[in-house]
């Protein structure tokens, strides 16, 4: 079996509100893969009354250095330079190892 650890610097969902329906994303590193789970719920939520906050730490060296929030269910348009400053942040999906790689990779999967 593949080992690996997570990278040095990359940024993991701290909290994200949610539905009862809606699972949680605590905990996931932020892939692209995640974020494109993100777009698409940005834009079926929109129509619903309120948004979703998101909130992510940025690591630095094992150190948070940075908390961000997006509101998810604000539409694509108004949340388009957090998505892009979240894809230039993205761990590789590459970089990481997944026994299930349509799964997002949460923190707890790293040794």
């Amino acid at each position: 079996m593949n080992s690996t650890k997570l990278p040095e610097n990359y940024l993991i969902v701290e909290f994200n509100e949610r539905s009862n329906d809606m699972r949680t994303y605590k905990g996931e590193i932020v892939t692209l893969h995640l974020i494109s789970q993100l777009q698409i719920l940005d834009e079926a939520v929109k129509n619903e009354q309120g948004y979703y906050k998101f909130y992510f730490d940025e690591i630095v060296n094992g150190e948070i250095i940075n908390h961000y929030r997006i509101d998810i269910g604000d539409g694509f348009y108004k949340n388009k330079k957090m998505f892009a400053f979240l894809a230039e942040k993205a761990v590789d999906l590459k970089q990481l190892y997944s026994s299930k790689p349509n799964e997002s990779i949460k923190k707890e999967t790293f040794c």
